[in-house]
């Protein structure tokens, strides 16, 4: 655990170098491989990591099962289309995301997971 503080003070220490705030880019947190038996509480892992004013979404993941994989994608892509828009309205943080925007979007990697290819199936019918 003291390796992902670490990880994330270097990213901070990097980005001031650059003369550029984290609280000014868009991220997200994935904790992943939660399947492991000893995988930190997502509490603490939160409490660690995004301990901070004004928190940015997070997202538990299993990646080789496509669990919050694709939610986690999705969110990190909303924020940055937000920031990058020159209207700049609220965003909009609700959940679960557009099911047609991650076809749309992620169509090409959608194929790869088992929950994608049940629910095609079922549109097949």
């Amino acid at each position: 655990m003291p390796e992902n503080v670490e990880s994330f003070q270097n990213l901070v220490d990097n980005l001031n170098a650059l003369k550029l705030n984290l609280a000014e880019i868009p991220y997200v947190l994935q904790y992943n491989k939660r399947d492991l038996p000893n995988a930190a509480p997502v509490e603490y892992m939160e409490f660690l990591l995004n301990n901070r004013e004004v928190q940015v979404p997070s997202f538990s993941a299993t990646a080789h099962k496509c669990e919050g994989v694709f939610e986690t994608l999705n969110m990190i892509t909303r924020l940055l289309l937000h920031k990058s828009s020159p209207k700049r309205s609220p965003v909009r943080m609700t959940w679960p995301p557009c099911p047609n925007l991650s076809r749309m979007t992620f169509g090409g990697a959608m194929k790869r997971c088992a929950h994608s290819s049940r629910a095609r199936r079922r549109r097949l019918r």
